[in-house]
Parts: structure tokens; C-alpha cells; sequence
């Protein structure tokens, strides 16, 4: 009978042992280390992971990792609301209290005014921030697959964002700025995506878009004609607008593009 590898040796050496310890070529003890290396090697891999925020900043470098609870923030879903205040390195009580107790300038906003295009270009380029409650950040110091899950959700926001935003505008995602936060419960809460607004088309591009949208309203508005009965079709004829409607793509972009390109110069945005 043949015995090949380690714990065929093993094998070998146990049986030659009763009879004469000194007569295996490979001493037991060596094979125990060899074990135990091999064993010692297994945790070190399992113990790998040490937190979500070092993962998470192994993946992005330079990622803001806060522990806060972005719920106090009334007015966080605002499309003017001061978010530059949360890319810094320290977020204090000062900075806090500011943001708590801060107040809309107009009932509504669309993203696009002065004052909140002035705090966008304060964010920088490719920044990463993250958030997190701090009953979670509790949970995860005494639950390390808790932890692992709440990092893997992070990054898979992340990068289903990248690919949301990539299929608007691929060249929108280079200067693409993130923040996310982690609710009480460990879900995804408010989150930010700031970057260059869309390149300017050209006016034949402008032109070639405008004759596209208006023929395919003239064919959907015919496609419902042709479902409908005579009456209700003559009606519908009645209401329709002579004047072309133009949409506004920068406006459709909202949140996802500045109306002026950051750019930098000496490490510094201007």
C-alpha cells in the first residue's frame, strides 16, 4: 500500500513509533509544525478582516469615516442643504449644531443656485465619505460579520452608483464625489453624489436631439390615436400644443452635475 502526503507520513510515523521512534526519516514534531503553520495561516486569513472602516478605506483611499447620526439633520434631503461641512477630516459639535439648526433660504430648490452651486465646489473630487449611526458603529465592534455586511453594503452602493451615473454620463463619474450614511436599523439613509455637470452638445448634436424627441412624441401621440375611438381622439387632437417643448437636460441632471467644472491648481480647488 502506497501513502503519499502529509498525513500519510503521519500514518508511517505512528505505526513505526511503538516498534522504533528513530527509525522514521521525518520526526513527528516536524509535521506538527507544519500543521500548526498551515492552522496558524487559516486564522490569520479569518482575521483579515479587522473593521468596516479599515476595509472600506483599503478599498477608498483617503475615505471619511464619521460616527454620527445623520437623522438629526432635518433638512438632509434638500437639494441645497450645506453637505460640504461633511467632507472634512473631523466633523465637530460645532459643525453639527450648524447643520442641525440649519434653514432654507426658499421654500424649494432645484440644485442649480448660486449659493448651492458656491458649496458644491467646495466638495472635493472624488471623495468618499460615510457615515455611521452609532448603535451601529457599536454593533459591529461586537460582531464582526455584522460588521462585514455592513461594509459590503457600503461598497455595493458605491458602485451601483458609479454605474447609475456612468449611464447618464460616463465622463461624470471621473470627478465623482460620494456620501452615504447608515440608518439606526443598518440601511442605507441619506446619500450624495456630486460631479461635473454633462459636456455642452454641439448645436447640430442640440438639433439631431430636438428632431429625435419631437418625432418620437408625434409617433407616441399617434400610436394613441390609433388606440382610441373617433370622438375622444378629436378631443385629444384639440388640446394638443402647437409649440415645441424643449427639455432641459441640466435640469433633468439635478444633483449629478455642477453647472461649473472643479478644477484644481496647486492641490486646491478653485
Amino acid at each position: 500500500m502506497s501513502l503519499q502526503g502529509i498525513e500519510a507520513l503521519n500514518y508511517n510515523n505512528l505505526l513505526n513509533y511503538v516498534q522504533n521512534s528513530n527509525n522514521s526519516s521525518v520526526p513527528i514534531s516536524d509535521f506538527k509544525k507544519v500543521l500548526c503553520a498551515a492552522a496558524s495561516q487559516q486564522t490569520e486569513k479569518a482575521e483579515t478582516f479587522v473593521s468596516a472602516e479599515q476595509s472600506l478605506k483599503e478599498i477608498y483611499p483617503g475615505l471619511k469615516y464619521q460616527v454620527l447620526d445623520a437623522s438629526q439633520f432635518t433638512y438632509f434631503n434638500r437639494l441645497d442643504f450645506p453637505t460640504s461641512k461633511l467632507y472634512g477630516d473631523i466633523i465637530d459639535e460645532t459643525t453639527i449644531n450648524q447643520l442641525k439648526s440649519w434653514k432654507p433660504k426658499t421654500q424649494t430648490s432645484n440644485g442649480f443656485e448660486s449659493w448651492v452651486q458656491t458649496e458644491l465646489v467646495k466638495i472635493p473630487i472624488g471623495a468618499h465619505v460615510v457615515l455611521i449611526h452609532p448603535n451601529v458603529q457599536k454593533k459591529m465592534e461586537q460582531d464582526t460579520d455584522y460588521a462585514k455586511k455592513i461594509a459590503e453594503k457600503i461598497q455595493k452602493y458605491f458602485d451601483d452608483d458609479i454605474r447609475l451615473n456612468a449611464a447618464i454620463d460616463p465622463e461624470s463619474v471621473k470627478s465623482m464625489s460620494q456620501l452615504v450614511s447608515i440608518t439606526e436599523d443598518g440601511e442605507i439613509g441619506f446619500h450624495e453624489t456630486v460631479c461635473d455637470g454633462p459636456s455642452p452638445m454641439s448645436s447640430d448634436d442640440e438639433k439631431a436631439k430636438a428632431i429625435s424627441q419631437e418625432s418620437d412624441k408625434k409617433q407616441n401621440l399617434l400610436n394613441e390615436l390609433q388606440n382610441l375611438p373617433l370622438a375622444t381622439a378629436l378631443s385629444i387632437l384639440e388640446k394638443v400644443p402647437t409649440t415645441s417643448i424643449q427639455q432641459d437636460y441640466s435640469y433633468a441632471y439635478q444633483l449629478y452635475g455642477l453647472s461649473q467644472k472643479r478644477k484644481i491648481e496647486n492641490g486646491e480647488i478653485v
